[in-house]
C-alpha cells in the first residue's frame, strides 16, 4: 500500500546471541568438514580446529531441581497416585534421571526383571521436518544399562500386568507395539504427554511449577548428595563424560566437598 510499517507498527529491533549449545554444535560440523578435506588433501590445514581457535568455556547455568523435602512430597504424591501408568512413568523418571525421550522410547524388553536393571538403546523425540520419531540415543554413551530399586522394580512388575490386561481388554483394536508407556491403544505414548502427567503429580503434591529436565537434574543432585561417586552417576546419567556431569553439578560437588572436609574435621576432634 505503500506505507511505511514503522507507522503501523512500533518496530522493535533485537539482537540475542546464539546459545551455547548451538554455536558449539556449528563449529563441530565446521570442523568435520575442515577435517575430511584435509584428509581427502583440498586443504592444507583445518582452521577450525584447536591449533588455530580457542573454544569458549561452557557458561554456567543454574539448574533447577528439588530440594530434599519437595523430593519427599514428589515421590509421596506419585506412590499416592491412582492411575498406575501414571504412577509408573513419574516413579520411572524420579529413580532413574533418565530423558524424556528415553522414557518415552522404552520397551518391554529393555527391562530385566530378575536383575533389576533398564536398559536405554533408543528415545523417541520430534524432529523438525520429521515429526515425532525413534532415534539413537543423545551419545553413544546414552546407550547404557542401569541398576533400578526394587520398588521401581516391584511398581514395573504390577503395572506389567496391568498393561497385559489392558491390551487383552482392547483386543485387535491394539496398536501392535512393544512400547512401555501408551497413549492410547498401545500407541507409544508422545512426550509432550509426560509434562501433562508431571504437571498432574506437581499440583497434587502441593508443588511448583518444575520441568521434566528438573526431575533428572533432581535424581542426580540427590546421588551425589548421598555421596555415590561422580563417574557412577556420570554413567547413569549417560553424560559422554564425567567432566560433563562435574561441569554441570559444580554447585553440588562444592556442597559434598565442604561435608567432605567437616566429617573428616570431626573425626579427628
Amino acid at each position: 500500500l505503500g506505507v511505511s510499517r514503522s507507522k503501523l507498527f512500533d518496530v522493535v529491533e533485537r539482537e540475542e546471541e546464539y546459545a551455547y549449545e548451538t554455536m558449539h554444535k556449528h563449529k563441530r560440523c565446521l570442523r568435520a568438514i575442515l577435517s575430511t578435506a584435509k584428509k581427502q588433501r583440498l586443504i592444507a590445514d583445518n582452521y577450525a580446529s584447536s591449533e588455530y581457535i580457542t573454544f569458549t568455556k561452557r557458561p554456567d547455568t543454574e539448574i533447577e531441581f528439588m530440594d530434599d523435602n519437595e523430593a519427599k512430597k514428589f515421590f509421596k504424591a506419585i506412590m499416592q497416585c491412582q492411575e498406575i501408568k501414571i504412577k509408573t512413568a513419574m516413579l520411572t523418571l524420579l529413580m532413574t534421571g533418565i530423558r524424556r525421550g528415553e522414557i518415552a522410547g522404552l520397551n518391554w524388553g529393555d527391562i530385566d526383571f530378575e536383575n533389576s536393571t533398564l536398559s536405554i538403546s533408543r528415545s523417541y523425540v520430534a524432529v523438525n521436518g520429521f515429526g515425532v520419531t525413534l532415534k539413537e540415543p543423545k551419545t553413544a554413551s546414552s546407550k547404557r544399562v542401569m541398576a533400578i530399586s526394587s520398588v521401581l522394580t516391584d511398581l514395573l512388575k504390577e503395572y506389567k500386568v496391568w498393561y497385559d490386561e489392558e491390551q487383552e481388554r482392547y483386543g485387535d483394536k491394539w496398536i501392535e507395539d512393544e512400547s512401555m508407556f501408551f497413549g492410547v491403544a498401545g500407541e507409544r505414548v508422545y512426550p509432550q504427554t509426560l509434562v501433562k502427567w508431571l504437571d498432574r503429580i506437581l499440583s497434587e503434591a502441593g508443588l511448583r511449577h518444575f520441568t521434566l529436565h528438573s526431575v533428572r537434574h533432581t535424581n542426580i543432585t540427590l546421588q551425589i548428595m548421598a555421596g555415590v561417586p561422580v563417574a557412577i552417576v556420570s554413567s547413569r546419567a549417560g553424560h559422554a563424560r564425567t567432566s560433563t556431569t562435574s561441569d554441570i553439578y559444580t554447585h553440588v560437588i562444592k556442597s559434598v566437598d565442604r561435608t567432605a572436609a567437616d566429617t573428616l574435621n570431626n573425626m579427628f576432634n
